[in-house]
């Protein structure tokens, strides 16, 4: 029995597929102990982070977005901790967990391109990802924003499943838009408007109260860390905001 699994395992598209994700892993990590890009970003990540396991100092928020004086919240620093406490503080370990994520986005990937256009596009697809230079480029990239490539990937695979009706994607789809606006940039602007615009087509998909109360509670639960930070200091964040969109346009 066992060798009969096996061998319907090691059926020509998995050993292809499997052989695209060791290549997207060996280009992404492919001397990295020599070229990982470690600045102020960086560095004020690790610092964070290192007080965080040595001194006990918890932390309500994360990087700041850009030059807004807007916190995104503290997932990513949450995220990278263990890696940083199993190397000891070296970046190395944190730098090559997110490459992982980033090839298990790619594996994502495949699954949705095989799902719209068939096995080949979706080998196409993976293919493409694994050595395109701009997301090795990002999958590369010890900083907040890295992690959008799954989360991205997870996002659209779960988007079509809300088209499946599976109850349990709406509260997906909230909770990974809610990380993807903690992550990184573009959510707002790109996805958080495709993905109601896509529920509002599809309203006889809509699950029932109790489901859509579920997904709003796991989309502002991304964001409570900010608002305990926001209540210690007051008008940091919102006064941040009301610069960033009102009084600087």
């Amino acid at each position: 029995m066992r060798r009969i699994k096996i061998k319907s395992f090691l059926t020509p598209v998995n050993i292809l597929l499997f052989s695209i994700l060791c290549l997207a892993f060996f280009i992404r990590a492919y001397r990295l102990n020599e070229l990982l890009g470690f600045w102020y970003d960086q560095g004020r990540d690790a610092l964070v982070i290192w007080d965080f396991l040595h001194k006990g100092k918890l932390f309500l928020v994360g990087p700041m977005m850009g030059a807004t004086g807007i916190f995104r919240g503290p997932w990513y620093y949450l995220l990278i901790s263990p890696f940083y406490l199993a190397g000891g503080g070296d970046p190395l370990w944190p730098a090559y967990f997110l490459i992982l994520s980033s090839v298990i986005s790619i594996f994502v990937l495949y699954k949705v391109g095989k799902e719209v256009a068939g096995v080949k596009a979706g080998l196409i697809a993976a293919f493409i990802a694994a050595v395109s230079y701009y997301v090795v480029g990002a999958s590369r990239w010890l900083s907040n924003p890295t992690p959008m490539l799954l989360v991205s990937s997870l996002l659209v695979w779960a988007v079509f499943r809300f088209l499946e009706k599976k109850i349990w994607s709406l509260p997906l789809i909230a909770l990974l838009i809610g990380l993807g606006l903690n992550f990184g940039a573009a959510t707002e602007l790109f996805y958080i408007p495709a993905v109601l615009i896509i529920v509002l087509m599809k309203k006889n998909n809509i699950p029932k109260p109790k489901v859509i109360i579920l997904s709003l509670l796991l989309f502002l639960l991304t964001f409570f860390p900010q608002v305990i930070f926001e209540i210690r200091h007051k008008g940091v964040l919102l006064g941040a905001i009301n610069k960033f969109l009102v009084e600087d346009r």
